[in-house]
């Protein structure tokens, strides 16, 4: 039978990635319900044909039957395709930059075994990473082997982030302090009503362990650091 329809989103691991000696080595491993090639690939029992495991779990979900032998697909029947999957991992591959280039389309020329591609990816310096500052609001986005330079051509505005950031928090804790005090002034008005000359024992103590101010001292250290980070990442 002709090869069936693809019924999902690919879950093995592109085509494109390989090169092109592996390719020709794993046409007839490509798995029948994504085309990609398999991820932790298993056999059909009936037909012998591969597929990812998770593209086999959403066809017997789902209730599709194989495209070749048209027998559902009965997870407990099936097995894992050792032999593949060892293949597949020695297989050669390209750096992921290849696929979906970024800052300016240059990629890495990076090739290795499907095994190795998770670490190289994980300090590829081609990989389109967000500022470091993100947290402090730098919207801006580069290739890894940029933030330095990025770092560098952008120090004040970094530092005006971090200074804004700053004066939020102590915003907040001007806030903090002054619903405390309308609390106390609050309870004060009704102790005095009701003929109470002190406030209750509680609010007394969260007044007089009202520590905004060495809470504004971290702040400022907080940002100090921010600064001081900054520079030394330039």
């Amino acid at each position: 039978r002709g090869a069936p329809q693809a019924t999902m989103a690919p879950h093995g691991y592109e085509t494109d990635l390989f090169e092109d000696q592996a390719q020709k080595q794993l046409e007839a491993a490509i798995c029948q319900i994504c085309y990609d090639v398999p991820r932790e690939a298993l056999l059909h029992p009936r037909c012998g044909k591969s597929m990812c495991s998770e593209c086999a779990l959403y066809a017997s979900e789902h209730g599709k039957p194989c495209g070749y032998c048209n027998e559902a697909f009965d997870l407990d029947a099936m097995h894992r395709n050792l032999d593949l999957r060892n293949l597949i991992a020695g297989a050669k591959v390209r750096c992921r930059t290849r696929l979906a280039p970024g800052g300016g389309g240059e990629v890495c020329d990076w090739m290795g075994e499907l095994c190795q591609l998770d670490d190289h990816m994980a300090s590829c310096g081609f990989v389109t990473v967000d500022c470091r500052w993100k947290w402090l609001g730098c919207t801006h986005r580069m290739q890894r082997r940029q933030r330095s330079a990025h770092a560098e051509q952008h120090d004040e505005q970094h530092e005006l982030l971090a200074r804004s950031h700053v004066q939020a928090l102590n915003a907040e804790l001007d806030r903090s302090d002054q619903s405390l005090r309308d609390k106390m002034t609050q309870t004060e008005a009704s102790a005095h009503v009701r003929g109470h000359s002190n406030p209750p024992a509680a609010l007394q103590a969260a007044l007089a362990a009202d520590s905004s101010q060495d809470s504004r001292v971290e702040v400022e250290a907080e940002v100090e650091a921010v600064v001081e980070e900054a520079e030394t990442t330039q």
